[in-house]
């Protein structure tokens, strides 16, 4: 947008090359979950149209040359090609209530992440187990519908319970036999520590924060560091490089940049799920003093 950059392709892969490591150490796979777009949100280059040759005349040789991964030469497009996945209707419905309020009756704000959701149903507010039924189904702001999928926000009408009986943070699951929301307050979880303040650089047991998952927000307390996650050895690495890590030796500290498995504990039980088990209610954030320390995802449960 600053019209100094001028479409510069030196300022594009400027921020390729700064952002490629950051995100690496986030944990994602930079050749097949990554893909960097120039846009202009002030003018609307590259959201839905193409930005044109004449203003920029390398974007669409980049483009076509899959470039950074790159082949939509606009925002929309991009993400029209993206596939959905961990989103299945057909599992236990799973939705993280973001808020309630009493209008005619106690209603549930959230987002159905797992599941369908229908007038009638019967439901489970977990932690607490308390059942209710469902007797209406509001998506977006005023659209009454039967039932909501995976995706979409709605405002959920319980009977029989009060506002007293849904918080923020609680998930609504399916009734028995399917599989409730567990409830903890001990987990392990696999941990990249993006970013650690300056006068706390060192993270060991005992160090406590604030963990943000789904709508969650908790204290919590690292309660034993187990052991720092290696590196895969690069292709072409000998045999003996490769098998010379051996087990994990026990760790007792860790600091910024590394990527570790530990056990963390919240003082009253919260509603958390494996992330192979449902990706949304598997990852958290972890934040000291208003700022982003470290991004995780569950990895076992303890009751």
């Amino acid at each position: 947008d600053d019209p100094m950059v001028q479409w510069s392709k030196t300022r594009y892969e400027e921020c390729v090359s700064k952002l490629k490591p950051f995100l690496k150490s986030c944990g994602y796979t930079i050749k097949k979950e990554v893909k960097f777009l120039a846009i202009s949100g002030l003018t609307g280059a590259n959201v839905l149209e193409p930005v044109a040759p004449a203003v920029c005349d390398w974007w669409a040789p980049l483009c076509a040359a899959a470039g950074n991964n790159t082949t939509d030469r606009t925002l929309l497009a991009c993400l029209d090609q993206l596939a959905i996945t961990g989103r299945s209707e057909h599992s236990p419905l799973r939705v993280p209530v973001l808020d309630r309020y009493k209008e005619g009756g106690t209603i549930a704000l959230g987002k159905v992440e797992v599941g369908r959701v229908a007038v009638g149903d019967t439901i489970v507010i977990m932690p607490t187990g308390t059942r209710t039924k469902v007797e209406q189904v509001v998506v977006g702001e005023t659209s009454h519908v039967r039932s909501a999928k995976p995706g979409e926000n709605v405002a959920l009408k319980l009977a029989n319970v009060g506002v007293e009986d849904v918080a923020k943070g609680f998930v609504l699951c399916s009734p028995p036999p399917a599989r409730a929301c567990p409830a903890v307050t001990r987990f392990t979880a696999q941990i990249a520590l993006v970013e650690l303040l300056e006068h706390r650089p060192v993270f060991t047991a005992g160090y406590d924060c604030m963990l943000h998952a789904h709508t969650v927000d908790s204290e919590v307390t690292v309660a034993k560091l187990l052991h720092e996650v290696k590196k895969a050895p690069k292709a072409g690495a000998s045999k003996a490089a490769a098998g010379s890590a051996g087990p994990p030796r026990p760790l007792h500290f860790a600091k910024q940049g590394a990527l570790i498995v530990a056990v963390l504990a919240v003082p009253q039980s919260i509603c958390l799920e494996a992330f192979e088990d449902v990706e949304q209610l598997g990852r958290f954030t972890l934040r000291d003093e208003g700022k982003s320390i470290a991004i995780g995802k569950v990895l076992s449960l303890t009751a």
